[in-house]
């Protein structure tokens, strides 16, 4: 697995990142249920929500998610593969470039 998220670092961050979303995720939520649970608020917004499965209360925010989830993910492979993602040959302006810099000979 090491050597996998070496060569693939997009995965690595995809992957880390969810973990800590889901962590955090199974931190709060948990606990801001059982504060409106215990209160009893939890049952007047359920009644006045209507808090079903296929309320839009819970539908809009779940599909928005989605779409948001779907549109980073697009973005973010566009920014790596055509942006970041360096090749690995060095071609003869980066090799002149290069000691241009390392020298401190810019002019």
């Amino acid at each position: 697995m090491k050597k996998f998220f070496e060569k693939y670092v997009l995965a690595k961050y995809v992957v880390s990142s969810f973990l800590k979303t889901l962590i955090i995720s199974l931190i709060v939520f948990p606990i801001t249920f059982s504060l409106l649970y215990y209160t009893g608020l939890y049952f007047r917004l359920e009644t006045a929500l209507d808090l079903k499965y296929n309320s839009p209360f819970v539908l809009i925010p779940l599909w928005g998610s989605i779409a948001l989830a779907l549109l980073c993910f697009f973005i973010g492979c566009l920014m790596y593969f055509y942006k970041y993602k360096r090749s690995k040959y060095k071609s003869k302006f980066y090799v002149t470039f290069s000691n241009l810099l390392d020298d401190g000979k810019v002019r």
